[in-house]
């Protein structure tokens, strides 16, 4: 699986520069010509080729087990790529066709760990979030709302930690936010308008008073043998790193300024 989706990920990224290579070469000729017209004409394949990738590359992702609801204890499968953040999927605007939740299921968010590797993305922007797991208070101070704190080994050393939402009676959509690693939350209310915010949100990484109360649970195992569990003993709070959120791109990495609760 790895060597396809390396191969779709490279072949995107060759498209891509194809692509800003024909554009650059139809700014340089003259306008309402043919030599125009054949250079716009070869971007525009060379960008459609990039797409055609993309498509396949998500398509060929696994679908992993993220987590468990804690209503009905269904496993949430989501698209994941574990090989590493430079494939698409990390990308802001990144939207995959997702297998069918459970109807308690809201949204998953998360944290990425380089568990002490280097931090290394492609060549746009990613977003995985602070390195350590942390719970959106706005979300989980809502009536009927849990979350489930879980891990995954990435296979080139980073750890991941999904945060996935539930609720016994779903919330009205513009209540919600972003999935993880998205910058834009888009939604369509009830009254069936679309409507889209930037995804900010106030972050807490104190666990377990949360833990206590019962608003949070955390999985063990992985796969279809992930576990839900209850209480303080959670092997993923109170875990060290950076709780800003980072941003990549190649070996770039800084961290945004972060919001309350840090």
């Amino acid at each position: 699986m790895k060597a396809k989706r390396d191969e779709l990920v490279r072949g995107r990224a060759d498209a891509l520069r194809a692509y800003s290579k024909a554009m650059d070469a139809m700014e340089m000729t003259k306008l309402y010509t043919d030599a125009e017209q054949a250079a716009l004409k070869e971007a525009d394949e060379h960008f459609r080729r990039a797409v055609e990738l993309e498509e396949s590359y998500l398509k060929e992702l696994p679908r992993v087990v993220m987590s468990r609801c804690p209503f009905d204890h269904q496993p949430l499968y989501r698209t994941f790529d574990p090989f590493g953040l430079d494939g698409p999927w990390w990308r802001g605007d990144a939207s995959p066709e997702e297998p069918v939740a459970c109807r308690h299921f809201l949204v998953l968010d998360g944290a990425l760990s380089f568990n002490g590797r280097p931090a290394q993305a492609g060549s746009f922007e990613v977003r995985p979030g602070p390195q350590v797991p942390f719970v959106i208070p706005r979300l989980l101070e809502k009536e009927g709302v849990k979350a489930v704190v879980s891990m995954l080994a990435m296979e080139n050393g980073y750890v991941a930690y999904p945060v996935a939402y539930f609720a016994e009676r779903r919330p009205p959509p513009q209540e919600l936010t972003a999935t993880w690693g998205r910058t834009l939350y888009l939604y369509e209310t009830q009254l069936g308008e679309t409507s889209w915010r930037v995804a900010s949100e106030v972050r807490d990484f104190e666990l377990d008073p949360w833990l206590t109360s019962g608003k949070l649970l955390w999985t063990s195992g992985n796969g279809d043998a992930m576990r839900l569990k209850q209480g303080t003993d959670c092997p993923h709070a109170g875990l060290r790193g950076e709780r800003r959120p980072a941003v990549l791109e190649g070996d770039r990495v800084w961290f945004d300024v972060p919001h309350g609760g840090q």
